[in-house]
């Protein structure tokens, strides 16, 4: 708790040995990543974290989704916004998109 630095430098080394496989781990420690960045109010390196999740198919709400998290916590409310509806309508995941929804409801009444 509180090693955000550390949790940075080792999620990079890790992705780096992983090279650009797809797998969950490397998944998993992309988002772990953002997260990491978010907790040092690092905004751009946290998008650019979650630029590399995978696009394809329904992957791409999942992705979307943390943009758009990134985007409301830097008070970029439009962007945010924009992916949150685009998650809402599109995500097949029902958790995803009724998620997106309630926290596009929660920037919109602002």
């Amino acid at each position: 708790l509180g090693q955000h630095a550390k949790a940075v430098t080792d999620y990079e080394a890790f992705l780096t040995k992983t090279g650009t496989d797809q797998g969950r781990f490397r998944l998993a420690a992309i988002e772990g990543l953002a997260y990491a960045y978010e907790a040092q109010k690092a905004w751009d390196k946290a998008l650019k974290a979650v630029s590399k999740l995978e696009r394809k198919g329904q992957a791409k709400y999942t992705a979307l989704f943390h943009e758009a998290r990134i985007y409301a916590a830097k008070g970029d409310k439009a962007e945010a916004i924009k992916r949150y509806k685009e998650v809402a309508d599109k995500a097949s995941a029902r958790t995803l998109a009724n998620q997106a929804g309630q926290r596009l409801a929660a920037l919109e009444s602002k």
